[in-house]
């Protein structure tokens, strides 16, 4: 009874904390397979190291080709942010490397002069479904010795390679 009532409003606001998006790719060689490469790992966190996003998954571009220096191949993840968190993001670049094709030299290695035609094929296999890249032959059928360089570097996705196909056809007794 010695005071009057009195009335009035308690206000305060809370602002929505920063979240951190960490994209991680580990530093080891990646070469091309000829399938998408997906090795980042993405974690979403928030005040006190709380998990934001159960299994995040990274995007990703370019990240089939083998990359030419500087890494052209990116993981990415974004998160767009909640009622009481902030967005955030992170990206990390990685290099593809050049696979090494397979090289198989198959037919003639030589022998004595017979009257028939003889070859010997090199054929350049790449990746996966990548097949058959280079395949070139030579042919002889006189005693004679035989050579034919080849190269095959037309593909960035593979190192280059290069050989001689050779035989000789000696002369017949």
């Amino acid at each position: 009874s010695n005071y009057k009532p009195v009335d009035g409003t308690l206000a305060f606001t809370i602002g929505k904390a920063a979240s951190t998006t960490t994209v991680s790719v580990p530093e080891v060689p990646y070469t091309y397979t000829g399938s998408a490469i997906t090795p980042a790992t993405v974690t979403v966190t928030g005040v006190n190291g709380a998990i934001l996003v159960s299994s995040p998954v990274a995007t990703y571009s370019n990240n089939i080709n083998a990359s030419i220096a500087p890494a052209t191949a990116t993981a990415s993840y974004s998160f767009p942010g909640n009622g009481n968190y902030r967005s955030s993001s992170d990206s990390k670049p990685f290099t593809i490397g050049q696979a090494t094709a397979t090289v198989a030299v198959t037919g003639y290695s030589g022998g004595d002069y017979d009257g028939e035609a003889h070859t010997q094929t090199v054929s350049v296999s790449g990746v996966g479904s990548d097949g058959e890249l280079f395949a070139t032959d030579l042919t002889g059928t006189d005693a004679n010795d035989y050579s034919k360089p080849w190269s095959f570097s037309s593909n960035s996705n593979y190192k280059p390679v290069d050989g001689t196909l050779a035989f000789t056809i000696g002369k017949a007794a």
